[in-house]
């Protein structure tokens, strides 16, 4: 038998005894300019913070975002995690195809309660542009 929406959603209710309300999508608007350039970052291969409370409001639980890629060198990666993640497989991955084209990628990432993410890029990027296009509360 087929349940309604609404009837999953009482049954996951009564389960988890909480009451689950929809998340709120705030779209940044027509933004100018971006957020982060590579002189912003650290290559090194390692994680890095990156403190997004510039521009994120408290109380916001994800953040999506638009990662802008160039490099002289085919699968030069570029990688985002929220902060306090460890494992390799939970990760937003943006990587070059092809060395000297630009490449663009949506990512949606979860913040800890300070706004942080963390990110990781191969040495030597010759463009990372970061631009924050809205949130979740």
């Amino acid at each position: 038998m087929l349940q309604s929406v609404n009837d999953m959603y009482e049954n996951l209710k009564e389960i988890h005894n909480e009451d689950r309300t929809a998340t709120t999508y705030f779209n940044r608007g027509d933004s100018d300019s971006y957020d982060f350039m590579t002189g912003d970052l650290t290559f090194d291969d390692g994680y890095h913070d990156l403190d997004l409370s510039g521009v994120l409001p408290s109380g916001v639980k994800t953040v999506h975002m638009t990662v802008s890629l160039l490099d002289n060198a085919a699968g030069s990666y570029f990688i985002m995690r929220k902060k306090g993640n460890v494992s390799e497989y939970n990760v937003s991955v943006a990587r070059t195809q092809v060395a000297d084209v630009w490449y663009d990628y949506e990512a949606w990432l979860p913040c800890d309660e300070n706004r942080f993410i963390q990110y990781r890029g191969v040495a030597g990027f010759t463009n990372v542009y970061l631009r924050i296009r809205g949130w979740t509360y």
